[in-house]
């Protein structure tokens, strides 16, 4: 696992992942920090924006509702899945203290009786029953939606979201149904199927980020967009150019990614891992699963950049941007 190494390039600058037809469009700048109206005149002549809580640079969740009346729910935006699930009223003790969808108090909900399990790469799990209802996000209400309901999880406990809102492709859709996002647009209630995301590295500020419907904040970047081809039509998958870490070469050609908003850590292969660790010094210890390194007797500037080369633009990370510093009272490590 790349570990905490490469988080930086999600969290501490702005990228926007923008889905128009087969692209991606991928911006990556540092930006200024600026607040904006949650909502366009119309929804299906400007974009529409959904605020987004900072999670301590882990997670950004935000807000929907599901039923008639509205029932509210704490989602985390994942484009690395397809499905909305939320607990039901009938998860016990494994769904802990997260809000829950009650289908007896809803006037729109309709019983479909498909069964429902979705398993995620970090180990966490879900499984339940699919449902239809009227799903609500940013003042958007998609009506007759396909949702589960969970029944069980495992693997959520520390995280304060209560549920899950896919994003990428139905080909990945557990049950093989329309994610909220196309019907969004099928139902005419976005201008573009287009998505983006801005995410604030300060968690202290307040919205944490955006999730843009229909459209782009300009705003919230500089400089110009770098197109890369979607090269399965299931994750947002793409290929990066090279990565490199100061004149080590990482990965040289063809290197396969996804843009997963739902993951906190970049993920590689073990000897590349290995190789760009090794790059910086850092030693792993197995009691935490950590790759770190002192770096008390070291400025920031005696570390190698790292380089992601993607469709031909070069965005470069320094090590205040990739570190994760941790001040023991007694020196400084940095984790990698």
């Amino acid at each position: 696992m790349l570990q905490l190494l490469v988080q930086s390039f999600l969290v501490i600058i702005s990228i926007n992942v923008f889905v128009v037809s087969d692209l991606v469009k991928m911006t990556c700048q540092r930006v200024s920090v600026s607040d904006k109206n949650a909502l366009g005149a119309s929804g299906r002549s400007t974009p529409v924006y959904e605020p987004l809580i900072n999670e301590m640079n882990s997670y950004w969740m935000g807000s929907i509702s599901i039923g008639t009346p509205a029932q509210t729910f704490n989602v985390d935006f994942d484009t690395g899945s397809s499905d909305l699930w939320i607990p039901s009223i009938r998860c016990l003790s494994s769904c802990g203290n997260r809000s829950r969808y009650n289908a007896n108090i809803s006037s729109t909900y309709r019983a479909n009786g498909a069964s429902f399990h979705i398993g995620y790469g970090d180990g966490s799990s879900t499984n339940g029953r699919f449902d239809n209802d009227t799903v609500t996000v940013a003042g958007l209400s998609v009506t007759n939606q396909v949702f589960a309901e969970a029944l069980n999880m495992s693997g959520f406990d520390g995280l304060v979201i209560d549920g899950l809102l896919g994003l990428a492709y139905q080909s990945i859709a557990s049950g093989g149904e329309a994610p909220v996002f196309y019907n969004m647009y099928k139902q005419n209630l976005i201008p573009q199927p287009i998505f983006s995301f801005y995410f604030n590295p300060d968690s202290s500020v307040v919205p944490g980020g955006e999730l843009i419907l229909g459209g782009v904040d300009t705003t919230k970047y500089i400089g110009s967009v770098t197109y890369v081809n979607v090269t399965v039509q299931g994750y947002w998958q793409f290929q990066a150019n090279s990565i490199t870490i100061g004149s080590t070469v990482i990965c040289s050609s063809s290197c396969n990614a996804i843009a997963d908003t739902g993951t906190t850590l970049i993920l590689g292969p073990t000897s590349q891992i290995n190789a760009l660790n090794a790059a910086l010094g850092a030693t792993y210890d197995p009691n935490t699963g950590w790759f770190s390194v002192n770096c008390s007797s070291r400025t920031q500037q005696g570390f190698p950049n790292v380089t992601f080369t993607i469709g031909g633009q070069a965005f470069t990370l320094s090590a205040i941007q990739y570190f994760l510093i941790w001040n023991t009272g007694q020196y400084y490590i940095c984790y990698s």
